[in-house]
């Protein structure tokens, strides 16, 4: 696992978790070869639309039950979404808004 001044983290080969300034952060995104997202947030804008493909779940970071039913709604959606990027050998990365 690697922690850079990016504001992620690499937790498996390949899958990055980060911010919001990992996710706008354009040398972060060539530097490790980021071509695709989970954008968890309501509102932060998809970045890079002509360098990564996206996948928007939209909650946020509340902890509300709310929040909680359509994460586990969009969980089915998200591994898809992980496992096809994984077998096309795509660096991904799940932006995380924070406060």
């Amino acid at each position: 696992m690697q922690q850079q001044q990016y504001n992620a983290s690499e937790v498996f080969p390949g899958i990055w978790v980060g911010n919001q300034a990992a996710a706008k952060d354009l040398g972060f995104f060539k530097k490790y070869q980021i071509g695709a997202v989970i954008n968890a947030t309501k509102d932060i804008p998809n970045h890079f639309l002509s360098f990564a493909v996206y996948l928007r779940i939209p909650v946020d970071d509340s902890g509300k039950t709310n929040d909680i039913e359509t994460m586990t709604k969009f969980l089915p959606m998200a591994m898809e979404f992980l496992r096809h990027q994984h077998f096309s050998d795509t660096n991904i990365c799940d932006r995380v808004k924070t406060y």
